[in-house]
């Protein structure tokens, strides 16, 4: 099935789960959302853990007194011990072994007959789920989300344990992947009539300014042993909360069956959910049967409209948008994997100050509170199911095969995300040319029947993935995709000779490396010239052997406009893969921001280009360098501004101009000084400056610039210090502290 040229959409989020007060005593770590009908119960505290494999501990009657209590979300491999000996694409942290959960739980004894599901977001690795001491079900893939239902398994009005073992021996990886139940677990208690699980699907086959089509269908499951008579009933309400539609359709549900409806809307005058305004309309189903309301179901939607053209980017509700975007790992630092929502909004808070505009889930997909933030924030989101197809992307043995395998995880992720707004691409695998054609001869048909099952749950998008081997574009690998993304250095070449009427996507760019606060002196003058003390210097002059710094990727990104943008490797440094130094470090060093979420110089590079109409100004490096006085220090200048005038200490440095490489210039050191800057006196704009407080003495720092650049020239830069009344503290090495305050000039 092919995807329309011009993708017209309507889609909904996931319900946000409210807390009520739950049942305390034996019924310990339960809250309760009560809606009619349903339960949903965060199930996330009162656990116990013991790392391990623990003979017997899916019994019941096992004793768990003397094992850890713990919360969910949990990595247990995050709290160490640190082993210097281990690798350092683990972080040098025991991510390896099994790991067992217990929690006791009582069910009200009014709720029998019910049905009962367990939902888990993410259990790194393997998990098997037992209930009284019965194995209920398993899963093979910790990214994913995965329904048990332990209806058979729960006894009501009586005590039950669920156990949960999870082990990541199995589990193949490139990066720092976490083990445990790393994301949070929903207990759901539900009529024998309910809503399906991701059952509900809203999309919009017309759309224009006057008038949107909506239609939704649902799936109403009934697990009575006899047939029954209901009615489903449908309510919108527009983004400021007006009712815009009310209708009830009427059924009747087979015993033990299903049935699926679909209902088709009008409604005036949408209001568009757009990366400047994330609009969202609210849908609720209600579900009644005989008398009574069995189940409710309230979802959040945005209408939009959305095209990957080949020539001209990407269209975003009727008007080209470049995309700013970066790759995100799932971890966030020195909490592991866990996965807390406020870290995660706090990254992407980050990210849009920067400009970013999208947000790539490298490589798996992420946990669902992600794209809900996306949804509400306006950011886009490319979401990946696969790493490599070569026993990375689950176990390392290989098996299941990627058919077998990749099919429920696709069912999984593209039911589980297919109603959020912020979804424009589903991808199935990450630099899968690794596997070309000969000799085995199944990359082609695997990327097809991948495509195939994703459109399978949702037609309305692309279906992509991202490349890194440009000679898989003369072979039939990529035909059966709607639009790919390649990775590194314009290897997207020969696609574009073969393809020339899909769409590209740049879906790793830059691989740019630096250490926050770290500066070394010579420049490095090739890319690959690194530190020898593990750090990799802050000047951004350096990346990866097969990538380049971010003044070229720009370069390219002004040249080729029919490249719909970039997705920079990475927003945040993460744990595991640290290039260059393999073996001896512990985290990556391809961040804009570091793993405690503080940008690095380069932050301000990328907010220079990715935000035009805010001024940027931005200084490097330090000015604490006691061993270079009287000697030269290169200075650069991160800003959207054509030129800057710089001073030391009043006199007049000179007039630089941006270049591909911004304003780097060599400028004299000392101990105490001030560096500033005026722009030419035909315009004055507000600039950014800061002072810099060693523990003796201090040093001023000043620029001022044109504020909006006239050209399509790269560089100039971004502030460290843009906003007052905000403290930093920064270091170029252990031992050397400083303080950076905002400071501006007088008369600016």
């Amino acid at each position: 099935m092919k995807y329309p040229a011009k993708l017209i959409c309507l889609t909904v989020a996931v319900i946000v789960l409210g807390s009520c007060a739950g049942h305390k005593q034996k019924n310990r770590g339960i809250q309760h959302q009560q809606e009619i009908g349903r339960k949903m119960i965060h199930f996330n505290s009162h656990w116990r853990f013991m790392k391990g494999d623990q003979p017997q501990a899916s019994q019941m009657d096992f004793d768990d007194s003397s094992w850890e209590p713990v919360q969910l979300p949990h990595d247990w491999a995050i709290f160490g011990p640190f082993n210097p000996q281990e690798h350092g694409y683990s972080a040098k942290l025991p991510w390896k072994g099994v790991g067992w959960y217990r929690k006791t739980f009582t069910l009200p004894a009014e709720d029998s007959g019910k049905r009962v599901y367990l939902d888990f977001d993410g259990v790194m690795a393997f998990p098997e789920v037992y209930i009284n001491g019965q194995l209920a079900g398993e899963w093979d893939y910790g990214y994913i989300s995965f329904r048990i239902d332990a209806t058979p398994y729960v006894r009501f009005g009586q005590e039950n344990v669920v156990a949960v073992r999870a082990d990541t021996r199995k589990q193949g990886t490139r990066w720092y992947p976490g083990a445990g139940i790393y994301r949070k677990v929903v207990l759901t208690i539900s009529d024998p009539i309910h809503i399906g699980h991701w059952a509900t699907f809203v999309s919009v086959p017309q759309i224009d300014q006057s008038q949107a089509s909506v239609q939704i269908r649902t799936v109403v499951e009934n697990h009575l042993q006899s047939g029954i008579p209901a009615t489903v009933a449908f309510a919108i309400t527009d983004p400021f909360h007006k009712p815009v539609v009310e209708e009830v359709r009427e059924l009747n549900l087979p015993a033990e069956g299903t049935q699926e409806i679909t209902q088709t809307f009008q409604i005036s005058n949408p209001i568009r959910w757009d990366i400047l305004a994330p609009n969202l309309y609210t849908l609720a189903i209600t579900v009644r049967s005989a008398g009574r309301t069995v189940d409710t179901d309230t979802v959040a939607f945005g209408i939009r409209t959305f095209e990957f053209t080949a020539n001209d980017g990407f269209h975003l509700n009727g008007r080209r948008v470049q995309i700013y975007g970066v790759n995100l790992h799932h971890d966030h630092g020195p909490l592991g994997a866990a996965f807390y929502t406020r870290a995660m909004e706090r990254q992407l808070e980050i990210m849009k100050e920067i400009g970013v505009n999208f947000i790539r889930t490298s490589h798996n997909p992420p946990a669902p509170e992600l794209l809900d933030l996306c949804d509400r924030m306006g950011l886009l989101v490319w979401d990946e199911c696969f790493d490599k197809w070569d026993n990375t992307a689950g176990r390392v043995d290989g098996s299941p095969p990627l058919e077998e395998y990749g099919e429920k995880q696709i069912r999984n992720l593209v039911m589980r995300d297919r109603n959020h707004p912020c979804v424009v691409v589903w991808s199935i695998g990450n630099e899968i040319g690794n596997q070309p054609n000969p000799p085995e001869g199944k990359s082609g048909p695997r990327v097809a029947f991948l495509r195939d099952f994703v459109l399978r749950y949702d037609p309305t998008r692309p279906v992509g993935l991202a490349d890194c081997i440009p000679q898989t574009a003369n072979e039939p690998i990529l035909d059966a995709l709607d639009l790919v993304g390649w990775n590194y250095n314009r290897r997207y070449s020969i696609f574009r000779e073969r393809y020339p009427h899909k769409p590209i996507v740049y879906s790793e760019s830059a691989s740019a490396l630096s250490t926050r606060g770290f500066y070394e002196l010579p420049l490095p003058t090739e890319k690959t010239d690194y530190s020898d003390v593990f750090q990799v210097d802050s000047y951004d002059l350096n990346a990866a052997a097969w990538s380049d710094i971010p003044d070229r990727e720009f370069a390219l990104m002004e040249k080729d406009r029919f490249v719909a943008g970039e997705m920079v490797w990475t927003g945040f440094d993460y744990l595991g893969e640290p290039t260059p130094f393999d073996q001896e470090a512990v985290s990556s060093y391809f961040g804009i921001v570091d793993l405690c979420g503080i940008p690095k110089d380069r932050f301000y590079l990328y907010r220079s280009y990715w935000r035009p109409q805010e001024t940027t100004v931005h200084i490097l490096p330090h000015w604490n360098w006691p061993d270079r006085v009287g000697k030269t220090v290169p200075v650069f200048v991160y800003t959207n501004g054509d030129q800057a005038e710089l001073f030391l200490n009043g006199k007049s440095l000179g007039r630089f101009f941006r270049n591909l490489k911004g304003i780097r210039q060599a400028m004299p050191s000392t101990t105490i000084g001030r560096l500033d800057g005026a722009p030419p006196p035909r315009k004055r704009t507000s600039g950014s400056a800061w002072i810099l407080r060693k523990s003796n003495r201090s040093a001023a720092f000043g620029l001022n610039l044109n504020a909006r650049p006239k050209t399509t020239d790269i560089a100039l830069r971004s502030p460290p210090m843009e906003r007052t009344g905000r403290r930093w503290s920064k270091n170029r090495q252990p031992g050397s502290p400083i303080t950076a305050v905002p400071w501006r000039p007088s008369g600016i």
